[in-house]
C-alpha cells in the first residue's frame, strides 16, 4: 500500500491543528489519504491553515474549538462527522 492512501477514507479531527505540531500532524495525514479537520481556539488560524491544505488539492476544513468548553468540543466533533461521514482519528495536541 501506498503511503499516499494509508489513511484514505479516514477522517481526523486535531484539536490545536492550526500550527506547530497539530498542522504538522494535519499534513501529514492528509498527504496520507485521510480528510482533516483543524480545530483551534484560532478560528482564522484554522482557516488558514486548512485553504493551504486544499490549496494543495487535500481535504480539509476548520472548526473553532476551545478545548476547555464541551459544548465547543462536542459542536467540534460533531461537525467533523457531518462534513467527513465519520470519525476515525482524534489528535489531541491544544493547549500549552
Amino acid at each position: 500500500m501506498a503511503m499516499v492512501d494509508r489513511l484514505a477514507d479516514r477522517v481526523a479531527i486535531i484539536t490545536g491543528g492550526a500550527k506547530g505540531i497539530g498542522f504538522a500532524c494535519g499534513s501529514v495525514m492528509a498527504r496520507q489519504g485521510a480528510k482533516v479537520v483543524l480545530a483551534d481556539i484560532d478560528l482564522a488560524g484554522a482557516q488558514a491553515a486548512a485553504a493551504q491544505l486544499t490549496a494543495a488539492g487535500l481535504q480539509a476544513m476548520a472548526v473553532g474549538c476551545d478545548v476547555r468548553v464541551k459544548a465547543q468540543v462536542e459542536a467540534a466533533m460533531a461537525a467533523a462527522e457531518a462534513w467527513g461521514g465519520g470519525l476515525d482519528i482524534l489528535v489531541a495536541n491544544a493547549g500549552r
